[in-house]
């Protein structure tokens, strides 16, 4: 009996130690997520050493990073202008080993002047792809959308829409260009070269509706170049507006156009957006 007794305390007291035990494990405790980013946790290789110790495998490895990339790339912003977000160095590594790596200019400079909103590591990536293909439609159109829309830079892009306004590539996908690089020249204040580049684009273009689009510009290019000149009293303005329809004097004595017309510029919420990026560069 008393052996009995012995082993039914022993067991009652294992019971009591075991009880808090299982209670402990099956209470569902809440553990905080714990978040780690992209930019943090991601690797990146070093661009010096990276022709020196790629062993002949410069494309495959550029290949292999830019599949990498493609499966790790991420949405967070990265607004530092130091050009070290990871993408930025992961897009340079791959156009280190590969220069002429071009979807890695083209949607590497993308991915991180939209999405990632790291404008200078776009700014970097389309310059050196612009090195390898100077004429590109695509790498001037995007490297100056970066300048004008991301980074509030008019004057940056304005030479890199000029440059490609013409190309069949642009006249066919890209129809208002002209329209778009007439106002970066009205920044400047030449109405005349605006209006001679619309004259072109006219001329150029196939399709109606752009044609008409242009003659709109056109008309209200020609009735401010035309009524300044006619106002300041100047000679040898011409008479008659751009559809040929005589300008005419209002009560006050000045000239006005027969068909009302708005200045051809950018809208001023183009001008706000613009003012905005460059200042936060």
């Amino acid at each position: 009996m008393a052996i009995i007794k012995l082993l039914m305390k022993k067991t009652l007291l294992l019971f009591l130690i075991l009880l808090p035990l299982f209670i402990i494990n099956k209470i569902e405790l809440k553990k905080p997520t714990i978040i780690i980013s992209k930019q943090t946790s991601s690797f990146n290789l070093n661009q010096k050493y990276l022709k020196l110790f790629n062993f002949g495998f410069s494309s495959m490895l550029s290949s292999w990073l830019w599949v990498k990339t493609l499966l790790e790339s991420d949405i967070e912003p990265y607004r530092k202008r130091d050009l070290n977000s990871w993408m930025f160095l992961r897009f340079y590594s791959i156009i280190t080993l590969d220069p002429k790596f071009y979807e890695a200019y083209l949607f590497g400079g993308k991915y991180l002047s939209i999405i990632k909103d790291d404008v200078t590591g776009a700014e970097l990536i389309f310059k050196k792809g612009l090195e390898q293909y100077p004429d590109d439609f695509w790498l001037n159109i995007n490297a100056a959308h970066n300048y004008f829309f991301e980074m509030g830079l008019p004057e940056m892009a304005y030479p890199l829409y000029k440059k490609v306004q013409f190309q069949p590539i642009a006249i066919k996908s890209f129809p208002i260009l002209p329209s778009l690089v007439a106002k970066l020249e009205r920044i400047h204040g030449d109405p005349q070269v605006a209006f001679d580049l619309l004259s072109i684009a006219r001329e150029n273009q196939n399709l109606e509706y752009f044609r008409k689009y242009y003659e709109k510009s056109l008309y209200s290019l020609k009735a401010e170049i035309d009524l300044n000149c006619l106002n300041l009293g100047k000679s040898n303005c011409d008479q008659n507006d751009y559809f040929g329809f005589p300008y005419i004097k209002n009560r006050g004595g000045s000239f006005q156009a027969r068909i009302s017309w708005k200045k051809f510029e950018f809208t001023s919420k183009t001008l706000d957006r613009v003012k905005r990026k460059r200042e936060a560069n």
